[in-house]
């Protein structure tokens, strides 16, 4: 059962936290680690638990021209019986849905995929009221979508707002169970508390729109963590077991035009690429260690100034950090950010900004990443960073009378006045991550995708090398490559290139009998293979280690030019004497096979002798085809002959059955006239020759 629930957890947890992007139809745009527990004495699965790490919620309010939102969204305004329930409109409808071309590709079946997402709620024990909670949840943050705010005066020569179309905001409020006019209030208005006093300050259109972006973001958030957390009550794991851990975020991203999302995915690369590389490195380390090799000539490609760029606290700040400290002042801008930027790391090595004006924007900058260099435009990167939800809006989330919405804002949230910014939460979301990737045993699967086209049996070279690029792998190869990167145990060794010492038998030589059959056995004569050939094999290329035999490029190709050198003068001998073999097993296989035959035909009346001899010619012609079709096929005069005996023999076969039918329990005093004529036809038959109206004399070769 609970290999079930894992099962159909997945187009769950893809439904909300999957969307469409330029390079794939089902992209995961939030990081996971899932633990799947084992029972010890069964090793079946026992439980899992899911971990979600920086799930993208700027997407909710705002995503590139042929991207899509979540699927959610639009599974849910498709599907006819949800719609109708919850008064949705088409997905073109809606801001959130409609800033992509194409809203429903041919090639998603958001309505087919949709039941697969009921039918994954009901696996996992979600009641029919919190499934009811769940849509109407998302179907709030639509109508939250459409509110527009235009400004109005207010006493005091401020400056509030006011929704232009109530109707979007009540529908919104009864879905998230709170009144309309609380909602209201909390939107357009900002409370400042000192002490015990609290104020309400109006926020002008702007403002009202940012913070209700914000709250549509952090709804969706704490909607997706409120189904992660019911989908581990639902596997829950046993505390003791036996777990593999699986962790799947998202890679390095180069797009048309690159913002804060980007950036923070990037950034999230850059770690983990530096943790790629230590442990690249440190295995390396480990590994020269047990085979007895310095391995002081290992580089390690480092990218931590790179990561000083995004998070460094001294002495500097990092570009993330200011972007952080910018949100928190009345008159942050995108502009004064980057400023700030330039003029901490004008001297940067891995950032470029727009000094003479190459870019399409003054706010664009470029960073050179471990995967190559980025262009990113700065518009908009403090208003996405910063999540404006006042404590007004926590406390009326809290309030609600929904039993999903209030457990997704729990009252230990409502101490602070702000949640975290984005790239802050960015940052602890990620360390956590790493400490979580410490505590194992860790394995690297990279995923490649074969084309940009989707298609099945197509090998494009271009976007492949670019996801390798991307993925780090060159730089790990780098890595293996700066020490030995050809390995090969000693026993392989051996096998593999004892044939480039010609005449040399090292197994049997009277040099190795000093060599008993233990663990330096092949080592030994590895040694004495490199030592016998009078290519030059340098200690710094070829190194013979505790268990096997390290060698560099330069060595590789001289290695498998010598071998493949002597095999061209080692095979035709072997041809010669496997030809041999083969042709001598083929004769004898011939001459067992005519002799059959030759006493077949001189009997005369064996048919199952002259059938093992059809069974024998057919077996050899069968290997002969597989084996050996260069040697000459079997001489059929004699198979030909003994298929005309074995027609004759059935022909006799035939006449017997049909005289023992005639004469069955007669005696010579009660045959009739006819029978006895019969029967007299019949022997003249055997006796006849086959000239004579078919006869079987030629057959028959008996006193009978």
């Amino acid at each position: 059962h609970v290999s079930q629930k894992l099962v159909v957890s997945n187009p769950l947890i893809e439904a909300f936290g999957n969307a469409k992007t330029i390079r794939n139809n089902n992209s995961s745009r939030f990081g996971k680690w899932i633990k799947v527990t084992f029972d010890r004495t069964s090793s079946k699965i026992a439980g899992a638990k899911f971990v979600n790490f920086m799930l993208e919620k700027t997407r909710v309010i705002h995503h590139q021209e042929h991207e899509r939102n979540y699927h959610i969204f639009y599974q849910l305004c498709l599907d006819e019986e949800m719609s109708n329930m919850l008064g949705l409109e088409k997905a073109e409808t809606y801001r959130y849905l409609n800033q992509c071309k194409v809203v429903h590709p041919k090639t998603i079946d958001d309505r087919a995929e949709f039941a697969v997402v009921k039918k994954a709620l009901n696996e996992m024990e979600f009641s029919a009221d919190k499934q009811m909670s769940i849509f109407k949840i998302v179907a709030g943050i639509l109508n939250m979508g459409q509110l527009k705010f235009n400004s109005e005066d207010v006493s005091g020569n401020m400056q509030g707002s006011k929704v232009v179309d109530m109707s979007w905001l009540k529908v919104a409020a009864d879905f998230f169970g709170v009144t309309w006019e609380a909602f209201n209030t909390a939107i357009t208005n900002r409370v400042i508390q000192v002490g015990k006093e609290r104020t309400h300050k109006p926020l002008n259109a702007e403002e009202a729109q940012d913070a209700a972006d914000a709250l549509a973001k952090s709804v969706y958030g704490s909607l997706f963590d409120y189904l992660v957390v019911q989908m581990n009550e639902s596997m829950k794991p046993p505390e003791e077991g036996n777990f593999i851990g699986i962790l799947d975020i998202f890679g390095f991203e180069v797009l048309e035009n690159n913002s804060f999302e980007q950036l923070c995915i990037n950034f999230c690369n850059e770690k983990l690429q530096q943790y790629l590389n230590k442990h690249v490195f440190t295995s390396e380390e480990e590994f020269y260690k047990a085979e007895g090799v310095e391995y002081q000539f290992l580089k390690f490609i480092d990218n931590q100034d790179t990561l000083d760029l995004f998070e460094a606290t001294k002495p500097k700040l990092g570009m993330l950090r200011m972007l952080d400290d910018e949100g928190k002042v009345g008159a942050g801008s995108d502009s004064n950010w980057l400023s700030k930027v330039e003029k901490q790391f004008a001297d940067h090595p891995k950032i470029e900004f727009d000094k003479r004006r190459k870019f399409d924007s003054n706010l664009s900058f470029e960073i050179n990443h471990y995967a190559g260099q980025v262009k990113y435009d700065a518009g908009g990167f403090v208003v996405k960073n910063k999540d404006t939800l006042w404590a007004s809006l926590l406390e009326l989330m809290n309030g609600s009378k929904d039993s999903v919405v209030k457990a997704m804002f729990p009252v230990a949230n409502l101490k602070s006045s702000k949640i975290k910014p984005v790239a802050g939460q960015f940052r602890e979301h990620l360390n956590d991550l790493l400490k979580l990737c410490d505590s194992t045993e860790a394995r690297f699967i990279r995923c490649i995708k074969a084309n940009q086209k989707m298609a099945p049996m197509l090998f494009d070279a271009i976007p492949i090398n670019e996801q390798l690029t991307f993925s780090g792998v060159y730089e790990s190869v780098e890595i293996r490559k700066g020490g030995y990167p050809f390995r090969l145990r000693h026993k392989q060794f051996a096998y593999r290139f004892m044939c480039i010492n010609q005449g040399e038998d090292f197994r049997k030589s009277h040099k190795y009998t000093e060599f008993p059959q233990d663990e330096h056995y092949w080592g030994n004569i590895c040694r004495e293979i490199l030592k016998t050939h009078d290519f030059d094999f340098t200690p710094e290329d070829i190194i013979v280690g505790n268990t096997m035999v390290l060698y560099r490029v330069n060595m590789h190709k001289p290695l498998r030019l010598l071998r493949n050198l002597s095999i061209e003068v080692r095979m035709p001998f072997l041809q010669s004497f496997v030809r041999g073999c083969i042709g001598r097993y083929y004769a004898h296989e011939m001459h067992k096979a005519h002799s059959t035959f030759e006493k077949a035909l001189e009997l005369g009346n064996d048919i199952a002798l002259v059938r093992r001899g059809f069974e024998e010619v057919h077996d050899t012609k069968k290997w002969l085809e597989n084996h050996a079709n260069w040697l000459p096929e079997y001489p059929m005069y004699l198979y030909e002959r003994g298929r005309y005996l074995e027609s004759r023999l059935m022909a006799w076969e035939e006449h017997q059955a049909h005289m023992e039918e005639i004469t069955n329990g007669l005696t010579p005093e009660i045959v009739t006239v006819p029978q006895y004529k019969d029967i007299l036809e019949a022997v003249r038959k055997a006796d006849r020759p086959k000239e004579d109206n078919d006869g079987l004399g030629d057959v028959v070769r008996t006193d009978a």
